[in-house]
Parts: C-alpha cells; structure tokens; sequence
C-alpha cells in the first residue's frame, strides 16, 4: 500500500542516510570530484572501486569524494523497485521460449546454401558449429514480413510476434525491480542469448558476476561446463576483471537503439520492421534507454504504454507517479556515475593510454553521452518535486482509473510526504511547520481534499487521518521539535475525534498525549471522557492518561474539568441552547430503582410511597454519573466531594455558578441518588484526611492546592447535607406510617357508623382492624331482663376493651417512635451541635480546629456573620421548610393521640376501666402539642438564630405564615384538650 510504501521509504532515507539529518535537499555538495593522491595508484582503480569510493564507506585511501546525492538517489530507486516487486496482480515470467518458430520455419524453406544459417538473432553463427573453412554469415536476418493477398506488409507471424512482446514485458520487470541478472537469466532460459549478452554490457568494469559458480557465461550454452576458477568459486562468482571496460560505447549503444525504436514505434513499424508491432518497438524503446539512461525517451515511451493497452498480455510500462519518479532518479544515478568515470577515465589517460577506456573513440564517445545524460536533468529534486515539475505529487498517475476522489486525494498525499522525504529534512520539516501543507492533509483525510473531494464516506479516510497522525508524531521525533512546539497539533487532533468517535477507549489516550498544546489536549481529553459512561472504560481512561500523560496534575485537571463540563453542559441555560443531553456513547442500560423516597410530594405535605421510584432526569442524572470520575483514583476522591457539594447546591436552587437555577425546585430525589449511591463512602476519609493535616507536613496532594482548613470546611458542608437528608428521609418515613395509621381509623370510624357503639348481631368483622366480640347489640341489651344474659354481655364488653387498649398501645408506640426519630433528625438541621452531630471519630476535633465546628447548619466559616453568599441562600432555602416539617411532626403526631384518645372513649367505661388509658392518651397529645408551640421558642432563640431565614428576602415567602397558621392549631388543639395553654410537661413519657 502507498502508506507501508512511505513509511519504508522514511525508514531507508533514517537509518541509511547519513547525511539525512543534516539535509542535502537535492543541491550538489562537491561530490563525485577526483581527490589528490598518487594518481599511479589511483590510475589503477577499476570502475567498479570507483563507484564504490563515490557512494560508499571504503577502509583504503579515497581517491573520489563521496557523493550524498547518489547515495540518496539510489535509496530512493531502489525503494521504488521494491514497491514494483511487491505491486499486486504481477504476473510471474514466462517459461516458454522467444525462437520465433514460425518465421524460422519460414526462412529455412527459403535457405540458398548450408552456410545461410537460418537464425534471427546476432550471435546465431556463435551458437553454430560452422563447418571448418566454410566462412561465418556476416548478416543475421530479421522478423520477414508475412504479405497478405493484397499485396501490403503485415506483422510477422502472430505467435513469434506475442512471444517477443512477453520476452520484453518479463525482461522490463525484472530491470524494474533492480534485477538485471534475472533478466539476463530469463534471456537465457529462454534461448534469447543474445539479449542476454545486450543486458550484459552494462556491467561496471572490474566488478564481480553476481551468479551462481555453476551457471554458464553468457556466451555458453547451459550445455557446456564452465572452466573452473579456484579463486572466485568460493565467493560464487566469475572472475575478478569481469565487466566490460568499453562500457561508455555500449551506453551509446543502447541509447541510439533506443532512440531508433521510438521512432520506429511513431512510424507504426515494429522494432523487427513490420507494421503494428509498435508495442514490441516501444518495449524495445523503454529497455534501451533504460539501460542508456535516457530520460526523455524512457519518458515518451512510459506515456505511450500507458495509452496503448496491454494487448492481453499486460502493459510493462505505464506512466503512473511511481514509474516516472524510478525513471528520473534511474538516471539521475546513472548520470553521477557516469561523470565520475569519465573524469577516472580521463585521469588514467594521463597515466597511461592502456588502460581499456582510455582510447580515445572511447573517451569521445563518454564524454559525448555525459553531455547529452546531464542535459536532460538540469532540475535539482526541489524543483523535480514542484507544483509545476515533472514529478508533481498532485499527480495522482498510480491511482486506477476507476479509483474514487478519496483514493486520488490519499496517493496525492502520500507522493507529497514522499516527494518531501526525497527532498530532505528542511522539506520535511515543512509538513509540520507549513499550516498550507498541514492543511492540505487534513482536508484529505477529512473528505475535503484536492478537488472537492465531498464528504462522502471512505474507508481510506480513517487510514489518512491515522497516516498524518503518525506522520506528525514520527517527524517531531526525527527532526527534534521541542515539546512546546504545537504544529501540526491539527493533524493529530483530527485523529483522536474519529477515535473518540468510534469508541477506541484503548487509543485515545496515546494519541492524545501527542498533542503538545496543553488546552487543546485537555479538551480533547475532556470530550472523550464526558461521554464514556461505563466504570471499566473510565478506569482504563484513568489507567491510560496516568501512562501516556505522564503528569498526575494534568491528569486531575482534566478529571475535575470533565465534571465541571458534564455540570455546565447539563444546566438549565445549556438545556436552553440545546446541550445536556447524553449522547449515550459507551452507555449501558441501567435502570435505577428506588430505594430512596421521592420527596417532592412532601415538601408540599403529601407523601410519597414506599416503594416510589427515583424520579431524576436524564439530564441530573448525568451529572450524577460525572461524580465517580473523581472517585477512581484515590487522591482525587477528596475533590469528589468538594464537586458533589456543588451539585448538591444546584439541587436545591443555589449556587454562586452559572449553571445554578436560582428559587428552582428541589431535586431530592437526585440529590439522595448522589449521596447513597454515586459518592464513594470512602471519599469522606480521604476529605478528612486532607482536613487534619497541619500546615508543616505540607499538601499531600499539590494538585488539589487547598489548605487543610478549606477542608475541613468541604467536610462539614457535607455532613450538613447529609443531616438534612437524613433528616427528609425520617420525615418521610413518620409520614408514610402516620397516613397508614389514619387509614386504620378511618376503617374503624366507618364500622361504628354501620354498626353501632358495640356492633351488631354478634357477627365477626374481619375487614375491622379492631374486630368487635359483643354477643349483643345495643337494642338488644336494653330489652334484656335476665341476669345471666347481661352479665355475658359485660364480661365480652371488658375483653373488648382489653383489646382495643392493646392495639391502641401498640400503635401509640410505633407513632412514637416515628415521631422521636423524625424530630432528632430534624432537631439535627437546626440544633447543629456537637452533641448530636452524626459524626466519624475525630471530625468533630477537625471541623473545631478549624474554626467551623460548633456552629450553625451550613455555617462554614470562620466568622457567623460571614458565612458566604452561598451559604447564607443555603440556609434561606432549605432551613424554613425544617422548620415546618418540624412542627408538621409535632402537630399531626398531636392530633393522631388525639383520635387515638377519642377511639378509646368509645370502647371504656367504669366496668372495663379503660378511662385511666384515655386519659393517659390525652396527656401524651397535650404533651406533643406543648413540644409542638415551643417551636416558636426555637425560631426566637438568638442562640440558634432561626428567626434570621424567616424573616429575609431570600427565604420561601410562604413558609413564615404556614408557621403561623399551624402554631395556631396547635395552641387550638391543646386549649381544646387541656382547656389551658400551659406549656408544663404532664407525662413526658408518654402512654405505657
């Protein structure tokens, strides 16, 4: 793929380079230059050490300066030949052989004597035994015509014809890749041994054959053994001044032949002189100049390849990007090299005129190719690589035709990061420095690249963002840009959203952490983590930021920042503008059941039941859900509560943040869905922790920067809020058993109206909690005359009065206890004291030291009369309504004795003795209606300075006169009962 094919081309130009960190950028730096030295011994050089000194690291006296540029080159063309070997749909060699059996045929019918060898290629006669003194052909003949009826010159024999052009396809393959010796080995295989001995020629004088000892020369049929060599069979190769010393003529060579074809080609005559074999001509064309390094006609023939159609056999040229970059930097190699030698060639010359390239046809001939190979290539890489050069990477030539705008955009892409690599570190550079380039790549990834691309879906889009984020990532690292430096931060950004967006809780934090701008990696981070709402994925949030971040401050910042968005997001102004809703990303299912009482209802005086669900919004209970995050790592649990005493307070109407809904409803049910089930139990130990500690043994946690103090006051606010909703939960709970006892009486008030004071017919009512026992009616009893009868009659009358005492009783007692306990609980708001603090062992001494301890409810300050605006709209809000509830307990509990006195009465009588337990009731209602009228007392007092949230303006305007009103019911109710408003305690421990 293009991205593996740019990443091995950054990997080569790295680790083989070494001249890559410090850029050559394609300009020449003196390479290729004869040094000084002894010019006899640097006479004696064969062309293959020269090459070696020029592009290599050599242990002897140099003599040539090394050239970065060829060394660069060959990196680069040797890389475009592995990507040619590893392209699909490649299709193996041929193993048939090119004879051209058809035209052989054909020519030997025609022979005029034994020595006209019937052969098509030039080194027939060598292949021959020639008779002894019978004179070698001097000619060799070509492909013959083959004439059609009407008389004009068609292509050779069909066969021979598509047997050459797939001999030429394999061959280009195999020069493709970089593999001249299995080319030269398929010529051979395939009788072609005189291409064989074409492709030869090439060889650098004085170099080895890379080839199996065993094989045959070129020139020897694979019949005839080769002559032994002892010193080079070891090494596995033939001779150690194998090559060709004239290798200059041979370059002339190829490059007329070259030439030659292509024109042939334009003319429609075929490279063997028939017409339509302008495929085969154009095959011959491209390998010649191939071979010659000429550019221009590697060039024309590419393009007219790639226009002319594979013929069923396949096209070996083509003109896509990667061909034309190999073709440039195939001659850019070959051109370097070649002025080289010439300027070694022409040093020997001045030694001696032996050596074998010093003729002087030769040196003509060398110098004469030099020119004409340098001409062709005057551009350096920047400028090979420009907008408007011939290696332009907008040209997206590799991709098919029938390939969508996003593959054109991504192969664009990859040529401009490859084109940027070729070029050197200062292009490369510019990838993450030009905003332009970065831009570029971001808008192909994004589907907005190179010609309005769109923004249809791809699967290679994800692959582009991945590419440009490791691209950024990679180039930072091997061009040592600082951390500070926050170009190309876009690029990798872009990827960490289509991480988030699909869910990829693995990768996101890593990618993140490559993003160098703090702000942007926060909020990135943040957007990820708002939306992960299982505990698993949020522990390996958690686990993975710690990891790759590095930083635990960082990583408490971002925490702490993703709560307060979740808060802000969800409030009332964000739900306005369209915001708070959950997306549900990385959501489970959950249904949250009730076991907290839903209290609404209450604070208006219904109830609600028992076995009532939560009732919390989706958007409350988002915010709810953000709290954990703070409770996974252990010493961020002290900030989860400081954050859910936020919460709390938007709850309930009050906040100094914008995301408070002043005077709003309250949300207990939400509020006590926080406290019993999101808010480790254990985060209340770490906020102590915190709080006790003295300023010398310093914050065991920086990242909080709070002082011990500030703590303590975190610790007491919440205990605060505990109380009041421990407090609600006992009002509910008395109000919830107090209704059940009504409906109890109002049964037993419905059965005396159907059937009198004792009941009636002495039948049993099993629908009446208080079941009647009376054998007799009412009527009855007065009609009665007979002792016996009124004396049973009596006897039923005291056990039912036994056992309406006993279930009054055990009423009384459950009412009681409701009552006591809803009153402490209530009594804990207003009377916060140390004594009746619900208090951990040693708080109550931290919340004293400081300064916050035996003080009011919601009272966290140092100084009472400057408590906070917060807290004073705290206490305002919710302090009245305890106030009430406090009363409301007092009054009904009252008024349930009341009935209870009243139920009895209906049962007693100086027989059964029941008036004692009457009166007993009654004194416990005067009692309770006492307690009640000292609320008043309660609110008065400046100790507890209640009366403070009655009277200001931010208190429920209501609730002054719902006091009022019911303290003047319970004055009614106890001068009813007592005929007296005295508040003296009768009985404080009420019936027994």
């Amino acid at each position: 793929s293009l991205e593996s094919a740019t990443w091995a081309l950054l990997k080569d130009l790295v680790e083989k380079d070494p001249h890559f960190d410090h850029g050559v950028d394609g300009e020449s730096d003196g390479g290729g230059r004869m040094l000084g030295g002894d010019l006899a011994t640097a006479a004696e050089l064969t062309d293959s050490h020269v090459e070696e000194q020029l592009t290599g690291d050599v242990g002897d006296e140099r003599f040539v300066k090394y050239d970065s540029r060829v060394v660069r080159h060959r990196l680069v063309k040797e890389w475009l030949e592995r990507m040619h070997e590893d392209a699909p749909n490649l299709k193996p060699p041929e193993t048939r052989e090119s004879t051209w059996k058809n035209t052989y045929d054909m020519l030997a019918g025609q022979m005029q004597s034994p020595s006209d060898v019937a052969a098509l290629d030039p080194d027939a006669p060598l292949r021959h035994n020639v008779p002894p003194g019978v004179a070698a052909p001097s000619h060799w003949r070509r492909l013959a015509p083959e004439i059609s009826k009407d008389g004009t010159r068609t292509a050779g024999t069909n066969d021979d014809h598509k047997d050459e052009l797939v001999l030429l396809l394999d061959i280009w393959k195999d020069i493709r890749q970089g593999n001249v010796q299995s080319a030269i080995a398929q010529c051979n295989k395939r009788s072609s041994y005189w291409r064989a001995a074409l492709l030869q020629g090439g060889h650098l004088h004085g170099g080895h054959l890379h080839r199996p000892a065993t094989a045959a020369p070129y020139w020897m049929p694979y019949d005839e053994e080769p002559p032994e060599d002892e010193d080079h069979a070891a090494n596995g190769t033939h001779g150690t001044d194998w090559g060709n010393p004239e290798r200059a003529l041979w370059l002339r060579t190829c490059w007329d032949l070259g030439r030659k074809a292509l024109d042939a080609a334009a003319a429609g005559v075929g490279a063997m002189g028939a017409k339509g074999g302008d495929d085969v001509a154009l095959m011959e064309a491209l390998i010649m100049s191939t071979l010659a390094g000429d550019l221009e006609t590697m060039l024309k023939a590419m393009t007219k390849l790639s226009s002319a159609g594979n013929n069923g056999v396949g096209v070996g040229g083509g003109s896509s990007w990667e061909d034309r970059c190999w073709a440039h930097f195939t001659c850019m190699e070959a051109a370097s090299i070649a002025r080289c030698l010439h300027e070694h060639h022409k040093r020997q010359a001045e030694v001696s005129l032996l050596y074998p390239a010093t003729a002087n046809h030769v040196l003509s001939a060398e110098q004469r190719h030099v020119g004409e190979i340098t001409g062709l290539l005057s551009l350096n890489l920047t400028d090979i690589f420009a907008m408007q050069g011939p290696l332009s990477w907008e040209d997206t030539g590799s991709v098919s035709a029938g390939s969508s705008a996003h593959e054109s955009a991504a192969a664009s892409i990859h040529h401009m990061v490859q084109a940027a690599a070729i070029c050197g570190r200062a292009s490369l550079d510019a990838l993450v420095t030009d905003s332009n380039k970065r831009q570029r790549l971001l808008a192909a990834a994004l589907g907005g690249g190179a010609g309005s691309l769109g923004g249809s879906e791809s699967v290679l889009l994800p692959q582009l963002q991945r590419f440009g984020a490791h691209l950024i990532i990679f180039l930072r690292e091997v061009l040592g840009h600082s951390e500070d430096d926050v170009n190309g931060d876009d690029v990798v950004s872009a990827y960490v959203d289509h991480l988030v967006a699909h869910q990829q809780v693995g990768l996101v934090a890593l990618y993140t952490s490559h993003i160098n701008d703090p702000a942007t990696k926060r909020r990135k981070y943040v957007h990820f983590m708002k939306e992960v709402q299982d505990p698993e994925d949020r522990q390996t949030c958690i686990d993975l930021a710690l990891k790759h971040f590095g930083d635990e401050d960082q990583v408490f910042q971002i925490t702490t920042t993703t709560v307060d968005t979740i808060r802000k997001e969800n409030s009332p102004s964000a739900r306005g503008a369209g915001a708070g809703a959950a997306s549900g990303m990385f959501a489970r299912t959950e249904t949250v059941e009730g076991d907290v009482q839903a209290t609404n209802d209450a604070i208006g005086g219904g109830v609600a039941g028992s076995n009532k669900a939560l009732e919390v919004s989706s958007t409350d209970k988002r915010k709810i859900q953000s709290i954990p995050w703070l409770c996974i790592e252990p010493t961020h649990k002290a900030e989860a509560v400081r954050q859910s005493n936020v919460l709390l307070c938007q709850f309930f109407g009050v906040g100094v943040e914008e995301d408070a809904e002043p005077g709003g409803p309250w949300k207990l049910d939400a509020a006590k869905l926080l406290v019993e089930r999101f808010l480790d139990a254990s985060a209340m130990e770490t906020v102590h922790e915190y709080a006790r500690m003295s300023d010398k043994d310093g914050n065991p946690f920086p990242s909080l920067n709070r002082h011990p103090s500030e703590w303590a006051r975190v610790l007491k606010e919440h205990r605060c809020w505990q109380a009041f909703l421990g407090a609600n939960d006992a009002y509910e709970e008395w109000h919830a058993m107090l209704v059940q006892k009504e409906q109890e009486q109002v049964e037993f008030e419905r059965y005396e109206k159907q059937y009198g004071q004792h009941g009636g017919g002495g039948q049993q009512r099993g629908f009446v909690p208080l079941e009647a026992a009376y054998p007799l009616s009412a009527r009855e009893v007065a009609a009665a005359t007979d002792t016996e009868t009124l004396y049973a009659h009596a006897v039923g009358a005291k056990e039912f009065g036994e056992k309406t005492w006993e279930r009054v009783q055990m009423q009384c007692n459950e009412v009681h206890t409701k009552q006591e306990a809803a009153e402490a609980a209530l009594m804990m708001v207003l009377d916060f004291q140390k004594s009746r603090w619900n208090l951990k062992e040693g708080e109550a001494k931290t919340m004293e030291s400081a300064l916050v301890g035996s003080k009011g409810w919601m009272v966290v300050g140092a100084d009472d009369d400057d408590i906070g605006d917060q807290y004073t709209l705290i206490r305002q809000r919710c302090l009245p309504v305890v106030i009430v509830w406090l009363h409301k307990v007092l009054l009904d509990t009252g008024r349930w004795y009341k009935k209870a006195a009243q139920r009895m009465k209906a049962v007693a009588s100086e027989a059964n003795g029941l008036w004692g337990r009457v009166e007993q009731i009654e004194i416990a209602a005067a009692n309770i209606f006492r307690k009640a009228l000292q609320v008043a007392d309660l609110v008065a007092s400046r100790e507890y300075r209640l009366y403070t949230v009655l009277q200001s303006e931010g208190s429920n305007d209501h609730h002054p006169q719902v006091l009022l009103k019911q303290l003047n019911e319970s004055a009614t109710e106890l001068l009813e009962l007592t005929g007296t408003l005295s508040l003296d305690m009768e009985n404080p421990n009420g019936p027994n």
